[in-house]
């Protein structure tokens, strides 16, 4: 898989949090952690913007590069 996936990590009341700015944000599970997923980006740009956007709401977005965490397993 190619694409960006722009991530925040999952704390007690933060998927109802986001959710109130992404409706479609969802928990996942990412290695040993759950993440919450805000989106999926072909464009690193996209999904940097993605995490401009929580930054304004006090939320610590993270990209995860598929290309790249695809190959780590």
């Amino acid at each position: 898989a190619t694409g960006f996936l722009v991530v925040v990590p999952a704390q007690e009341g933060r998927l109802e949090q986001v959710q109130s700015q992404v409706p479609d944000a969802f928990l996942r599970r990412s290695g040993e952690q759950t993440v919450i997923q805000v989106g999926s980006y072909q464009m690193r740009s996209s999904a940097e913007q993605a995490v401009q956007s929580l930054m304004e709401l006090g939320l610590q977005g993270q990209i995860i590069d598929l290309a790249t965490a695809n190959q780590a397993n």
